[in-house]
């Protein structure tokens, strides 16, 4: 209190009719919510209803469907032994040899790859952790009519044939 007598000066109501449009719309808002408070929360209700009816509407998505044509396999060694990691994921590449319609991968052993898409995160460093990204083309697959069915190929196929470690 006794430093407010030295900053702080007495208002008049004559200081306040120069305040500018803004502060008087929102002063006159604030009377308005203060004298009708039945008024206020209804109203305050109706926009939040009237926000969530239309957001029911709005065609948005935090993370849009991208048909890419690659995904990835994550590969944990039950062991943590880069050599033995280093094995599964030429097991992993032997199979992926096999299937005509994979066209190429790419292959991290002992941390994962660069961020290659938005709701892929980035994986740490492991001895026990190899990530392996594939291209593949489904056009002229007579096997395969989407990405899913490949992918349950995939990850049928590498369950019986992989042990020592997980591969999903």
């Amino acid at each position: 209190p006794s430093l407010a007598v030295l900053f702080f000066r007495p208002t008049n109501e004559k200081a306040n009719a120069k305040d500018g449009l803004l502060r008087r719309f929102f002063a006159a808002m604030l009377q308005f919510g203060m004298t009708h408070k039945a008024a206020t929360v209804g109203i305050t209700l109706a926009i939040g209803a009237g926000a969530m009816l239309l957001q029911t509407n709005l065609g948005l998505s935090f993370f849009p469907h991208a048909d890419k044509k690659f995904a990835h396999l994550e590969i944990t060694s039950e062991i943590s032994d880069i050599d033995r990691t280093d094995r599964l994921a030429g097991e992993v590449e032997q199979f992926l040899k096999t299937v005509p319609e994979i066209t190429s991968y790419t292959t991290c052993i002992g941390k994962g790859l660069p961020k290659f898409f938005v709701t892929v995160g980035r994986a740490g460093q492991s001895d026990a952790y190899a990530q392996i990204m594939f291209h593949f083309d489904l056009s002229h697959s007579e096997r395969f009519h989407s990405v899913s069915e490949l992918c349950f190929y995939l990850q049928e196929h590498l369950d019986s044939l992989i042990s020592g470690g997980v591969v999903s």
